[in-house]
């Protein structure tokens, strides 16, 4: 379900994704920096969708290996009882938003950062 429903929101959410890095980094206001998300990401929404997956796929993995490593952690406790998954989803969730959440808004500065660049390039080309 969450695939179907994330489908027809990849151009969108491509198009006003680095709006929040504009709003960081340039200091400008919340409806400026989502015009020029718009504005930088016009045209350019496949580079940015690859970006997007890009960094679904590796935070996936990342989430995977750890649940792996949780997982065979739990077997070698014979009796796993509610401390324990408690625990390990707690850990989980730590490790996940200790490494997860930097990387991913890393990807969103220099994403953005990258157009703005292509942007003024092309601006400056054509003038």
């Amino acid at each position: 379900m969450l695939i179907v429903l994330t489908l027809p929101m990849l151009w969108p959410m491509a198009l006003f994704i680095v709006a929040l890095p504009a709003f960081w980094c340039d200091g400008l206001g919340p409806f400026a920096s989502i015009a020029r998300a718009a504005r930088i990401s016009r045209r350019r929404t496949w580079r940015i969708v690859g970006a997007i997956f890009a960094t679904a796929c590796v935070v996936t993995v990342f989430y995977g290996v750890s649940v792996a490593l949780a997982t065979i952690a739990g077997s070698l406790f014979a009796a796993a009882d509610l401390l324990l998954m408690a625990m390990v989803q707690s850990l989980l969730s730590l490790v996940v938003g200790a490494f997860g959440v930097p990387y991913v808004l890393a990807v969103l500065v220099v994403a953005y950062e990258d157009l703005k660049l292509r942007d003024a390039e092309r601006r400056g080309a054509k003038a």
